[in-house]
């Protein structure tokens, strides 16, 4: 029986060294478990921030985005008046250039009226003022 049991306890003693060994190379395992999961959630977090990151550079560059519509539209607006605005400017000018025209005219018309009344007049000379005709028909 002390045979048997020298072989059962150096049975239980391999079976500690291998269960000795078994939990180093678990605790290794475990150990490098942990480092990846260590890596994996330091990725994560940085992913995170950069995802962040890109949400508001996203929300900035679409609050640009409107804010450069809103712009056009009221550019948009704005030259819109603006081309009323030269519409109405060129009617009236086109109104002063007709009535510049006429007037043209009518002083071209004034001038010919008086070189004509000047040529068709008799000489000055003939002319007699009003105080003297009224004086030699009394």
């Amino acid at each position: 029986m002390a045979a048997e049991q020298a072989a059962y306890v150096d049975n239980l003693v391999k079976q500690v060294k291998s269960l000795g060994k078994e939990g180093a190379q678990m605790k290794a395992k475990l150990q490098e478990s942990e480092k990846h999961a260590e890596e994996l959630s330091k990725q994560l977090r940085m992913k995170t921030q950069r995802m962040k990151k890109l949400e508001k550079e996203n929300e900035q560059k679409a609050n640009k985005i409107q804010e450069n519509t809103d712009t056009i539209g009221s550019l948009r607006k704005e030259l819109d008046s603006l081309r009323l605005n030269k519409e109405q400017l060129g009617e009236k000018v086109s109104a002063h250039e007709r009535e510049l025209q006429k007037l043209k005219k009518i002083e071209l018309e004034f001038e010919s009226f008086k070189h004509q009344l000047i040529s068709d007049s008799p000489p000055a000379s003939i002319q007699l003022p009003m105080e003297i005709e009224s004086q030699e028909n009394a």
